[in-house]
């Protein structure tokens, strides 16, 4: 668990993180890469990492699923049930060109 966050008036929340050497150039460079500052990228690069966690696990979900046939045959069976309520008359998206 992390510890309590500390506040200042004229400051969003931060909490001060120490970083090897290394760790620190890097960030500089990928702030200046970015055009962003340290805390934006730090932010930025953590979105990154969780969204990566994200599609990591999905794909270990969908790697397990293709080991048990019964549940893939379900889930199939539910994606193409799901798949004709798209098909409800509604014109497309706006920005879709025909």
């Amino acid at each position: 668990m992390c510890p309590e966050m500390h506040t200042h008036k004229h400051m969003p929340r931060t909490k001060t993180l120490r970083v090897s050497l290394e760790s620190y150039a890097a960030l500089c460079r990928f702030a200046s890469e970015r055009g962003t500052s340290l805390i934006a990228t730090v932010d930025q690069l953590v979105e990154e990492a969780e969204c990566d966690r994200f599609w990591e696990a999905m794909d270990a979900y969908f790697a397990a699923l293709q080991g048990d046939p019964r549940v893939l045959a379900d889930y199939q069976a539910e994606s193409e049930a799901l798949a004709t309520a798209v098909a409800d008359g509604l014109d497309e998206w706006p920005w879709e060109e025909d």
